[in-house]
């Protein structure tokens, strides 16, 4: 969203009115209903001064009746009505608070890998939740009272007009000091709102980090619960801060209405007065005037108040806009094609990338090139920070590269529809993650279709269906947060389970077995076999049964391909390979020798 956007921007009203269009037939009736239970409200101060200044004098004992009967129909019209635009105002604003929600979060989705990387966890909950929630004040509170009390000053003051204009004339002149120190508030109230957004998203991402299990393992292991405190703290004296002062300012706020109203009651009692004991208006008068400076006055105080209300809504509107209107860097082009399949070949043709917030970081990789014919299996290796996860990540699209080209069949990928190259590959990474849900809930998230013979057969494949059945509840058994009911290697199979039951034509392993003990990975090794042999495959590759095994090794080195043969080819070239083979490769080989 462009800075300029702020609350009182033509732009951003606009937006907002977008998400009330699909409702404008209800909001016309809901004006209907408003503006029915602003006039129903004028009907009472006219039946006083009729009692006071007829029925009781004359003895009108009939009139006397009806004037009760009124008395009672009144709240009970103005109750039905109240009743009716309050349902419409709840259905109107959850309709709209859920549209702006799910598309935040189906946008949210859609954004690269990289927004992701940048950005706090507890910043995007804090604009998926709080943010939203407090927008939704603007439709349930600060549109539907601005709207209520709006008819009722215009209304009323068109009675009072009408009644005697020169008393109506009076009890406006304080009407500036209703809305003059308002604005003045209401922009103190958005600067302390907008602090106090910021540091709840950091109060956020901080429990976030903290007390995830992650977070508490590594602070239990420290000893850090007392710095976590006073970080927490901080955070919390900051919102207490802003708050406090917001409060006080409100108070301020309050006073300066009351004075006004005071101001205005008082002009308008004195000039009245003045009038009955001149006989130029009647006692009913004067005191079904009383009825609506109350009609006038309290209203106005409510309608510069909300001005505090629409500024923090509107704020909350303008941070939620803000992530809606990033782009995704990795986007679907205009005339993206359907992959069916992947038939030759998978080449990576002159690659160069680089992290774009990374200003000061040199190229991640630099003219990498090579290629996977199918059914082949790839090893990629190289010390760390060589680019070796950069380049599965190409493939996986979650980046595109900045200059050459990832193609699939002779497709620059660039060109194709994402999701049906996602639906080609299967990738599993050196920490896998695991939903808080069921073992049989993250098998299925990969194939929610899968049969439960499917499910044991990929959890036999990946050498896990003997701990699954030994488990309390079997599938059934809840693995808890990011899986940690689960050893490392348990999870890791789990993972290998559930992309061998997607099934993929590409198969994608980020050092996938590297947190696996000898004989779970050789186990694996055993039933990938299989695997390999029916798909093709680019392995990130920890160990060296993998590295033998592959068809043809690609060597990089500071995000350079520097080698690229088969195991012995590259030993007997006693380059960079064979120096990771000597220090690393050679060590594994002794220890199972």
């Amino acid at each position: 969203m462009d800075s300029g956007e702020t609350a009182q921007s033509p732009r951003l009203a606009r937006r907002v009115w977008s998400y009330f269009r699909p409702y404008l037939g209800w909001l016309i009736v809901l004006f209907i209903a408003i503006l029915g239970r602003a006039l129903i409200g004028l009907v009472p101060p006219l039946l006083f001064r009729e009692l006071i200044d007829n029925v009781l004098i004359e003895g009108d004992r009939r009139m006397l009746n009806l004037i009760a009967v009124a008395m009672v129909a009144v709240p009970v019209i103005s109750g039905a009505l109240s009743l009716a635009d309050r349902y419409l105002i709840a259905y109107i604003g959850t309709g709209v608070i859920y549209r702006l929600r799910t598309e935040l979060f189906t946008h949210l989705q859609s954004l690269s890998l990289d927004f992701f990387t940048h950005t706090k966890l507890g910043e995007i909950l804090s604009r998926i939740t709080f943010d939203v929630v407090n927008a939704q004040s603007f439709i349930t509170r600060v549109f539907p009272n601005v709207l209520a009390n709006g008819l009722s000053v215009i209304s009323t003051l068109v009675l009072m007009l009408a009644i005697n204009w020169r008393l109506a004339l009076i009890s406006l002149i304080v009407l500036p000091l209703f809305f003059i120190p308002a604005r003045w508030f209401a922009a103190v109230a958005r600067r302390l709102t907008k602090e106090s957004m910021e540091w709840n998203g950091k109060m956020s991402s901080h429990i976030n980090e903290t007390l995830g299990i992650a977070g508490v393992l590594l602070t239990k292991t420290l000893n850090r619960e007392t710095r976590n405190e006073e970080v927490f703290a901080g955070y919390a004296e900051e919102i207490r801060r802003t708050r406090l002062k917001s409060s006080v300012y409100m108070r301020g706020l309050l006073i300066c209405l009351s004075l006004a109203t005071a101001l205005g009651t008082a002009l308008t009692y004195w000039l009245g007065g003045q009038m009955v004991i001149d006989g130029d208006i009647s006692l009913g008068t004067i005191v079904a005037f009383s009825a609506y400076l109350v009609a006038v006055y309290s209203p106005l105080a409510e309608l510069a108040n909300l001005q505090v209300d629409y500024a923090n809504a509107t704020l909350s509107f303008e941070r939620v806009f803000r992530f809606k209107d990033l782009k995704a860097q990795v986007q679907d082009a205009p005339d993206a094609v359907e992959l069916d399949g992947f038939r030759d070949r998978l080449s990576f043709e002159h690659i160069h990338f680089r992290y774009k917030k990374d200003d000061d970081a040199a190229h991640t990789l630099h003219d990498v090139h090579f290629e996977i014919p199918k059914g082949s299996l790839v090893a990629l290796v190289g010390p760390s920070g060589s680019g070796k996860t950069t380049l599965a990540y190409l493939l996986a699209r979650l980046h595109d590269p900045d200059e050459g080209a990832v193609r699939l069949d002779g497709h620059d990928l660039r060109q194709v529809k994402r999701t049906s190259l996602v639906n080609l590959l299967g990738l599993v990474s050196q920490e896998s993650f695991l939903f808080n849900g069921t073992v049989r809930d993250n098998l299925l998230y990969a194939k929610p279709e899968a049969t439960e013979a499917q499910l044991r057969e990929a959890c036999r494949k990946a050498h896990i269906l003997t701990v699954i059945d030994n488990l309390p509840d079997g599938m059934e058994t809840r693995v808890g947060e990011r899986g940690y009911r689960l050893s490392g290697g348990e999870k890791q199979r789990i993972a290998l389970a559930r992309v061998i039951l997607k099934d993929p034509e590409i198969l994608i392993l980020d050092e996938a077995t590297s947190n696996l003990d000898s004989e779970s990975e050789r186990l694996i090794q055993d039933a990938m076999e299989t695997v390999f042999a029916e798909r093709t495959a680019l392995v990130i590759a920890h160990r060296l049964s993998t590295v033998r095994k592959a068809d043809t090794i690609v060597v990089l080195d500071r995000g350079k391909l520097v080698e690229q043969g088969t195991h012995e080819e590259l030993l007997a070239a006693n380059g960079v390979y064979a120096s990771l083979y000597h220090k690393q490769f050679s060590r594994e080989g002794e220890s199972r020798s």
